[in-house]
């Protein structure tokens, strides 16, 4: 649905209505409606009318003339006022057969040839010169008589015919509602584009006739020109860089680009005409939205302002340059819904078994004005020595379409199509090697870290503002953060897990945080600007942005449309109740006719004071996110309160065990892996890298032998997070491969566990940093953390991550089993101390001694059947496949019967 200040009745319209909910008064136009006319009228009729609009073209034709002494005086320019409403008033007033005669008297028939005279022609082209009120005046005739069908396919032929010269001539009247002086939109004949734009049958054939797509793609190049500059060199004798845009140009600031682009928008709105605007025949008008897009690249680079106050004057042009890429980034679903059209076979012009050959060919054309964007910004050296000093930009257009296609490619690519496409034969085509790809998503994931951790504080009071709104603002977070997220998620598969995770840490500087968490002396001095607290929070960040490349499936990810909405409302009903209009608004139009089913799927209906409300069901509390990107941050502070209230609520429960597991449980949930596509399978390997299970090492050691309030309580729930995720990668078989000549640089001293990928191997390896007392490993940190009663809270956290060790490795499960029995035993033990310490046993007290030493027996009977099991065991497979089997179908259960007496059964 396209929203304007004005439109024309569309009853029975069968260009914008399917015919199937005409109503009895609007059945559809007839061949000619005039026809219903007295016969002894309709001469009259037109006669009439043709001379009114002779009179107006008259008019029309002297305001184009370029003599002043023909120009039409005041009195004339009344009567062509008068004239116009009067035949406004006519067509509103005697009906669809007045308004066909007067529509025949403005537009040649359609069997006259391309020669003939048509006056609204003459009328567009001078609309520019109309005085206000005659403007206004045609514009509600035009309005009147687009409900008549032959007009308006006239009307929208002869729009696009002259829309170059109209825009040409008077650019400044395209802009933005709002901006204008007087009238708002209805200022220009443009402005009545949507109505004849979104005609879904004639767009086809006006692309065709008039090349339309090559008409609106110029006239957005053209319209930006004016602010076009070209950057100089970055070093002498080099060339200069790319064009790019002024944003401090007027053209910017009073948003003079805003009507032809959605011009483009409301024709590539039909997946059809995108379809042909990807693959057509006439590239032209690709090769001119690409050298838009280049102008688009980089703009508003930044640098960190490290004066020794805060900057005097604040810069605004972020504001023009999110206006200026927001309006632009509406075009990204679309050109991927005409690859999906293409994909789909429902372009008669485009085989299906050709969609291969032509998507690499499109990633080739979508590769090459990014190529040299790359090579003028990264230089001889991509990567800086000190990451605060990187310029950043938010705002890359060319990243995000050639990686979106590359997304496309592989999910829509198969045998039917010539074959599937593989990431590495698209970057092959692309040309772009992943590791320069990747760097500036990179840099805008470790600016927005840099921000919300106060390193860019000189730069003024907006920036925080800025980051929260680039990843959680429903207009750029799905077109920009998410697919900044799919280019990392690429580039890890491309690159190479160890490689890609060292240079995560690179931009984060983060080994600082490890040397702080870990306490290990090391020789490399801690930069004056990477203060301690800032230091563990770059920690922090880079963590939670692992974690979210390791399991986000926004882009990547094999849901159904139906399944991401879901996802999306759930996390909506985690922050608060919401209405059925307050959720609407929230979601995208295409996805309205599924709202309902999601909603009666997930949320239950209640009455509040202020109507009824959506309360977000028990069982769906399990699919909730810690780690949902579009959260702003106090959104997420709150939906996590309410996860860990709902968690403290269970049914059947008593008030006193509720507290229990409320006081046990305080540890936010780990995000599941759920399938993604083919393609991406590997992207979850990532967190098998070593460098994460040495710093999962130093969290834990931190927390377990030092306990100074560093690491933090976060900090502790990232590595749970990451050393489960990463058994889970493991133990699923996603595939790990690595360049194995690549050698990633110690963390800090003595931290340097023995395998590139084995989680389990690392786990089980033992370490002794200096100035540490004795060697420990992940397992005996993991099993020191359980005990200890300050962290009773992540007891539950430690024992599922030790389970899942435990699942996978025999040796793992024998080591928790021994602490597990060695505790049971030292228990056992201080309890018959304290008995046996008492002046008289009483009968009370024997009978607990001899269940506590019944008990005994059985687990002793218990650990000497498995072992006997085990030694029936041919190879160490079959053992561990074994040991999992008989532990599952001889779990003990403790319970308690009617009279009090617990027993094991």
């Amino acid at each position: 649905m396209a929203r304007t200040d004005g439109g024309c009745c569309d009853c029975g319209d069968p260009s914008a209505w399917s015919r199937a909910g005409f109503c009895n008064k609007h059945t559809g136009p007839s061949e000619d409606p005039s026809v219903f006319l007295p016969a002894r009228m309709q001469p009259t009729i037109r006669a009439t009318v043709r001379a009114a609009v002779a009179h107006v073209e008259a008019i029309a034709s002297k305001l184009l003339q370029t003599d002043e002494a023909n120009k039409p005086s005041k009195e004339e320019l009344r009567s062509a006022t008068l004239i116009s409403t009067r035949l406004a008033d006519l067509c509103k007033t005697l009906g669809d057969g007045v308004t066909r005669a007067v529509a025949t008297c403005f537009c040649a028939t359609p069997d006259a040839d391309s020669t003939a005279h048509e006056p609204l022609s003459t009328l567009i082209l001078a609309d520019h010169k109309y005085r206000v009120r005659l403007r206004a005046a045609l514009h509600t005739l035009y309005f009147r008589l687009l409900g008549d069908q032959f007009f308006k396919n006239c009307f929208a032929r002869l729009l696009a015919q002259h829309y170059a010269t109209l825009y040409g001539e008077n650019p400044l009247g395209c802009h933005a509602p709002g901006t204008t002086r007087q009238g708002g939109v209805h200022d220009d004949v443009l402005s009545l584009s949507v109505q004849v734009f979104t005609i879904k049958g004639a767009m086809r054939g006006m692309i065709e006739k008039t090349r339309l797509l090559e008409v609106l793609t110029d006239a957005a190049i053209s319209c930006l020109t004016p602010a076009a500059i070209t950057p100089p060199a970055r070093a002498e004798g080099a060339a200069p860089g790319p064009q790019t845009i002024n944003l401090k140009n007027r053209v910017i600031r009073r948003q003079h680009f805003w009507r032809v682009f959605m011009d483009l928008r409301f024709v590539l709105q039909q997946s059809e005409c995108a379809s042909i605007f990807l693959f057509g025949e006439r590239p032209q008008a690709l090769d001119s939205f690409l050298k838009l897009t280049s102008l688009l690249q980089g703009v508003d680079t930044r640098t960190r302002y490290a004066g020794p106050r805060h900057v005097t004057h604040e810069s605004t042009t972020w504001v023009e340059a999110f206006d200026l890429a927001g309006e632009y980034m509406q075009f990204l679903p679309l050109i991927l819904a005409g690859v999906a059209h293409a994909g789909s076979g429902a372009a008669a012009e485009f085989p299906r078994s050709a969609l291969r050959e032509h998507v690499l060919a499109l990633i080739i054309r979508f590769s090459v004005p990014l190529r040299p964007w790359l090579a003028y910004m990264l230089g001889d050296n991509p990567t800086p020595a000190d990451p605060l000093t990187m310029p950043v930009t938010l705002h890359l257009p060319l990243h995000r379409l050639l990686v979106s296609l590359m997304r496309e490619a592989v999910a829509l690519c198969d045998e039917s199509t010539g074959g599937a496409v593989s990431l590495v034969e698209a970057f092959t085509s692309a040309g772009v090697p992943p590791a320069h790809l990747a760097e500036h998503p990179l840099r805008i994931m470790a600016w927005l870290a840099q921000v919300r951790c106060g390193a860019w504080a000189k730069n003024g009071e907006t920036l925080p503002w800025l980051c929260e709104h680039f990843q959680t603002s429903s207009r750029t977070a799905e077109v920009s953060y998410d697919n900044d997220i799919l280019c990392l998620q690429i580039a890890s598969l491309q690159l190479g897990p160890r490689r890609f995770a060292d240079s995560l840490f690179n931009r984060f500087s983060a080994s600082y945080g490890v040397q702080l968490v870990a306490r290990v002396p090391d020789a490399t001095p801690v930069p004056e600007v990477i203060a301690s607290p800032r230091c563990l929070s770059m920690l922090e960040e880079v963590l939670s942005l692992a974690v979210i490349i390791a399991t986000d499936r926004n882009r990547c990810g094999a849901r159904s449309a139906e399944q991401a909405l879901r996802r999306k409302i759930v996390h909506l009903l985690c922050v608060c109740d919401l209405t059925y209009s307050q959720i609407a608004k929230k979601v995208p139009p295409e996805q309205h006719s599924l709202l309902d089913t999601v909603l009666a799927a997930v949320a239950e209906k209640h009455r509040t004071a202020e109507g009824e409300q959506y309360a977000l069901k028990r069982a769906c509390w399990g699919e909730y996110d810690p780690y949902y990107t579009h959260y702003k941050r106090e959104k997420a502070t709150k939906a996590e309160e309410r996860y860990f209230q709902q968690l403290g609520h269970p049914p059947h429960r008593s008030p006193s065990a509720r507290a229990t597991l409320l006081r046990q449980q305080k540890t936010p949930p780990c995000p599941s892996l759920t399938p993604a596509l083919p393609a991406f399978a590997g992207v979850a390997a990532l967190l098998r890298a070593r460098v994460f299970s040495e710093v999962a090492y130093a969290i834990l050691y931190g927390t377990a032998r030092t306990g100074e309030g560093c690491p933090t309580e976060r900090m502790l729930v990232l590595a749970l997070h990451l050393l489960s995720l990463a058994v889970k990668a493991q133990a699923s078989g996603e595939k790990f491969e690595d360049d194995s000549t690549f050698e990633d640089s110690a963390l800090a001293q003595g931290l340097r566990l023995p395998s590139a990928c084995d989680v389990v191997a690392n786990a089980k390896c033992e370490l002794t940093l200096p100035g540490a007392a004795a060697p420990a490993s992940i397992l005996s940190l993991l099993l020191e953390l359980g005990e200890n009663a300050k962290y009773v809270e992540h007891s539950v956290a430690i024992a599922g991550v030790l389970k899942q060790f435990g699942e996978l490795d025999a040796e793992c499960h024998a080591q928790v089993a021994a602490h597990a029995r060695a505790k049971a035993a030292a228990a056992q033990q201080k309890e018959e101390s304290s008995i046996t310490s008492a002046a008289a046993v009483t009968p009370g007290r024997q009978r607990l001694l001899d269940r506590k030493r019944r008990q005994q027996e059985i687990m002793q009977q218990f650990a000497a059947r498995q072992q006997a099991f085990k030694r029936q065991c041919v190879d160490a497979a079959t053992e561990k496949v074994a040991t999992s089997c008989w532990f599952t179908s001889n779990t003990f259960k403790l319970t308690t019967t009617a009279k009090g007496c617990r027993r094991f059964y």
